[in-house]
């Protein structure tokens, strides 16, 4: 059956600060900016909303998560139930794992690794995250895009994962 569902992106003005990661290529870390924003209505609050508004399902962006503590994806967890919709996503909407530079790579992948952890903390029945910023016609990028999409697909499945390989 079909379902009305709505991503905190159509929603980034409303839902307080945005916490954009970015790779810093000097130090060769990621760091993260935060971009302020009024928040009318906060993460907690919106499930209830959609709810009423007739909406079945949410899908929430890495950055509109003020924190990710246990403690604070429990009460996620909790409005999400209470609410009586679905955590139908996570949308990981940083990283590059087509970086030719293995640096990057690396803790990009290390980053999207640690939000898939927090999906499932949070509840959230699907992760979705970006394969990275390589040209569409340039195959090295696309082969180590694919290589850490499989790696990453082993943390959900194990190495069953392998055998599609």
């Amino acid at each position: 059956m079909p379902y009305l569902s709505l991503t905190t992106w159509s929603l980034h003005r409303h839902l307080g600060p945005l916490r954009w990661t970015r790779w810093v290529a000097e130090s060769k870390t990621q760091a993260v900016e935060i971009q302020h924003q009024p928040e009318t209505v906060t993460l907690l609050e919106l499930p209830s909303v959609l709810e009423e508004k007739g909406f079945s399902a949410v899908e929430v962006c890495h950055f509109h998560l003020p924190e990710t503590s246990e403690d604070y994806f429990s009460k996620l967890r909790a409005a999400v139930q209470a609410a009586g919709i679905r955590l139908y996503s996570l949308l990981v909407d940083y990283g590059d794992i087509s970086s030719s530079d293995p640096e990057r790579r690396s803790a990009d992948i290390a980053f999207m690794k640690q939000w898939i952890d927090y999906a499932s903390a949070a509840g959230a029945e699907r992760v979705r995250i970006i394969a990275g910023d390589a040209d569409p016609a340039d195959q090295e990028g696309f082969d180590r895009a694919a290589g850490a999409l499989l790696e990453l697909i082993r943390i959900r499945f194990g190495p069953r994962g392998s055998d599609r390989d």
